[in-house]
């Protein structure tokens, strides 16, 4: 069974603050290497231009650029300031996505993370 838990409001809002600086982290991390792989890529594929014969096609570059979610965290944040209880109530899946910072987009963001950074 399924059951939701209560928690401090104030310390809720200390772990989303502290888990959307670390995503922020985490993104600029990401990009600044997406940044260099394009760059790279490019660098490549002009090389690769200045040889085409007639009939030849460029290849094309496919990087994915990762995605910062800090919207979806002020979200979260925006609620829990406007709220005026001292605790609020969370359901399982609430507590993993505010709490455990397991949100629906964190497997594909961790993804992207390491794709660019190592």
């Amino acid at each position: 069974m399924v059951r939701a838990v209560t928690v401090g409001r104030k310390q809720l809002l200390a772990r989303l603050h502290e888990n959307r600086e670390k995503h922020e982290k985490q993104y600029l991390e990401a990009y600044a290497g997406y940044k260099e792989r394009v760059t790279q890529e490019a660098l490549k594929l002009a090389e690769e231009a200045k040889q085409l014969k007639p009939g030849d096609q460029l290849r094309q570059i496919h990087l994915c650029a990762p995605q910062n979610h800090r919207i979806d965290y002020d979200r979260a944040i925006d609620r829990m300031e406007w709220d005026t209880s001292d605790e609020v109530m969370l359901t399982e899946g609430d507590f993993n996505t505010y709490v455990r910072d397991e949100w629906d987009w964190a497997n594909t963001f961790r993804h992207s993370h390491s794709t660019y950074t190592g």
